[in-house]
């Protein structure tokens, strides 16, 4: 049995009837009706568990309604710092009155949420300022805390590395600092930074979520630090629909694909698969309080 921690549901449904990914709109009767085939093909690879993350608040309520339309599927609820505009706030009162019915909604989780400074024209404050908020929304009502971070954009005659030392880790960590000793659940999602990074989030209590980016013949530096550290540190996720592991590069990414993710992961740390999938699915039963 498999868990995929992080993929976007409604984003696939949105695709797989020829429209764009990220209308932000409730989703159609018919997109709707696109999602059970994934789930069932997601089965048919041993992934029973599926957590469909929120992006806005749009799309935090179509994770809602597929959460509630699926056994095997529950929702995490937030805004993506990308989408911590000027009026973030109206927004976020509004996923607090969703999280306020954590049962009904099947919500396990706050997210997704951090640092986003690779786009143009992102507002800092905004995004430090929704981070802050989305922590105390997960530890009031003792949920799972989801973190994106992504950092600057290299610039053409820079290019960021591993190596490459960014501000946006040291502030994520600035912001967390204060939250350090109440956090005990919550997730680094699409792993792709430096070893102190990880040591750092290990050290404070995360887990690292591990993708198709792990596959990608450049990243070997990456799949260095994965070997050094313990299985049950690490979740799987497929971020899906973005992020297909190489067998797959440019395609839509699925749930399915943790198993392709999972034997990788099991190959590079010299474990058998079985391992892989008992150890990772106890952690994320324990971050998300899923069956």
């Amino acid at each position: 049995m498999f868990v995929d921690t992080h993929c976007h549901l409604n984003l696939m449904a949105r695709q797989q009837t020829g429209e764009q990914p990220m209308d932000d709109i409730p989703l159609t009767q018919e997109q709707l009706a696109a999602i059970a085939p994934i789930v069932d093909a997601a089965a048919q690879e041993n992934v029973n568990t599926i957590l469909t993350i929120g992006t806005t608040l749009t799309e935090s309520r179509n994770s809602i309604t597929i959460a509630q339309q699926h056994p095997s599927v529950w929702a995490v609820v937030g805004l993506h710092p990308n989408d911590c505009t000027t009026d973030w706030r109206n927004a976020f009162a509004s996923i607090k009155n969703l999280v306020a019915d954590k049962e009904k909604n099947k919500l396990v989780g706050i997210g997704e949420t951090g640092l986003d400074y690779y786009w143009p024209n992102y507002h800092k404050q905004h995004q430090r300022d929704a981070f802050k908020a989305h922590i105390e929304l997960a530890l009031a009502h003792d949920l799972a805390l989801v973190i994106h971070l992504r950092p600057s954009k290299p610039s053409l005659t820079h290019e960021l590395t591993l190596s490459t030392p960014d501000s946006a880790q040291d502030e994520l960590f600035e912001l967390l600092l204060p939250y350090k000793n109440q956090i005990t659940r919550g997730i680094m999602h699409c792993f792709s930074h430096d070893n102190a990074f990880a040591q750092t989030a290990l050290e404070w209590g995360f887990v690292l979520g591990i993708g198709g980016v792990i596959t990608y013949p450049k990243n070997e530096s990456l799949r260095d630090i994965i070997r050094t550290i313990p299985l049950e540190k690490l979740v799987l996720e497929t971020d899906a629909p973005f992020l297909a592991p190489q067998i797959a590069r440019g395609k839509q990414n699925h749930p399915k694909y943790i198993a392709i993710i999972a034997q990788f992961l099991a190959d590079l740390k010299g474990v058998n698969l079985h391992e892989v999938a008992t150890q990772t699915t106890a952690t994320a039963q324990r971050i998300f309080g899923t069956p």
